[in-house]
């Protein structure tokens, strides 16, 4: 840091002065450090609400992975996907139905869960 001496204060009735020594701050020429990217293995792992339902309807799912996570993508089986750590998505025929979560991280490192089979619907009228 800079130190420069100022004049700040002349006094009526005289030359009387008052000097200080202030700090100097440079403006512009500094780069500020970057924030560093969180880094470390993300690890993919969710839950669903249910996972045998009978007939049309929602199911609500929350991802419990773990590690510095940027994104999660789902795939429900069903031919829809989304993003985010808690999503649902609409299940309308009778079968089983494959949900896959990938997790990636700061870093973009990834990971994958499948469980296959993991949603039964059944009781839908066709």
């Amino acid at each position: 840091m800079k130190i420069f001496c100022a004049v700040l204060i002349l006094l009526a009735l005289g030359v009387l002065t008052f000097t200080a020594c202030v700090p100097s701050f440079s403006c512009g020429s500094s780069t500020p450090a970057p924030t560093p990217i969180p880094t470390g293995p993300v690890r993919a792992e969710f839950e669903a609400s249910m996972t045998n339902m009978e007939g049309n309807g929602w199911i609500a799912f929350r991802s419990l992975s773990t590690g510095n996570i940027k994104n999660w993508y789902w795939d429900f089986g069903n031919g829809h996907t989304s993003t985010g750590p808690e999503v649902q998505a609409y299940y309308s025929d009778n079968r089983y139905y494959t949900v896959t979560l990938t997790v990636e991280g700061w870093d973009g490192t990834t990971d994958t869960m499948t469980k296959p089979d993991y949603i039964y619907v059944w009781g839908c009228s066709t």
